[in-house]
């Protein structure tokens, strides 16, 4: 894991690699830590979608469905289909 978050932080604009640090962090449960990595992400890169399904998914792991909802949405009217899919099976559209 420290090998991964080191390349995160060498090529911070790399989706792919933060998803690949997303899915080390939720097998330890760590929603928070990959809530914060994406408000990062985000924070550079307003306009993908992708990382706010991301960002929601943790969210709902939490059981946090406000913000999870609030992601999904925003990514869904971003035009991401795959947010627009997962918001109607949790019943958020």
């Amino acid at each position: 894991m420290k090998a991964l978050r080191a390349e995160v932080a060498a090529h911070p604009d790399d989706f792919e690699l933060r998803r690949q640090l997303d899915f080390a962090l939720a097998s330890r449960r760590k929603f928070p830590d990959i809530i914060k990595m994406w408000d990062d992400f985000i924070a550079h890169h307003p306009g993908d979608a992708r990382a706010y399904r991301e960002r929601g998914g943790a969210y709902y792991q939490l059981h946090d469905h406000a913000h999870a909802k609030q992601n999904l949405l925003h990514a869904c009217d971003m035009g991401d289909p795959r947010s627009c899919k997962l918001a109607k099976r949790l019943h958020f559209r």
